[in-house]
């Protein structure tokens, strides 16, 4: 690969990252405003549906795993 092949390459990541920490954010307020809309038997239903799927988390939406997905990648370089 020569040095411009790899600094497109390079390029190319850094938008894929940048583009992919977007549509997490968008993602999670999203499904904070719909968790915010349901109600309690409904968010015990999603629970439900999330344990029977494997997916662990504190709550349903598991907002503050997300978050800390966003707070830690927001800090990093691609």
């Amino acid at each position: 690969m020569t040095p411009a092949q790899a600094a497109h390459h390079q390029a190319d990541l850094a938008n894929a990252y940048a583009e992919l920490l977007l549509e997490l954010q968008m993602a999670h307020t999203i499904i904070s405003n719909a968790a915010g809309l349901m109600s309690t038997l409904q968010r015990q239903v999603w629970a439900e549906r999330n344990a029977r799927s494997e997916i662990k988390g504190q709550i349903p939406a598991r907002t503050a795993e997300r978050a800390a997905v966003i707070s830690k990648c927001k800090g990093c370089a691609a």
